[in-house]
């Protein structure tokens, strides 16, 4: 969101709490808001929007570390 998003939200919300007040005459506070979540909670339920039936892993198998079998000068190689 950019910053003049950000301006236009908040002069929306602040107009519609005006114009809310100002002509139904009601006044709602955090607190309201909050006693009224608490006591309804079901009406702030949603369903299950998302079914997962797998959920797919990568795995990244490391092979062990190369071995080198280049002949060592000096040393006899094994038959």
């Amino acid at each position: 969101m950019t910053p003049q998003e950000l301006r236009t939200k908040i002069t929306q919300e602040a107009t519609a709490t005006a114009t809310l007040t100002r002509e139904l005459g009601v006044t709602v506070t955090d607190a309201d808001a909050t006693n009224f979540y608490a006591a309804h909670p079901t009406d702030f339920e949603q369903p299950q929007t998302v079914h997962v039936r797998h959920i797919l892993l990568l795995t990244i198998t490391r092979s062990p570390a190369p071995v080198d079998r280049r002949p060592v000068p000096g040393q006899a190689q094994a038959a």
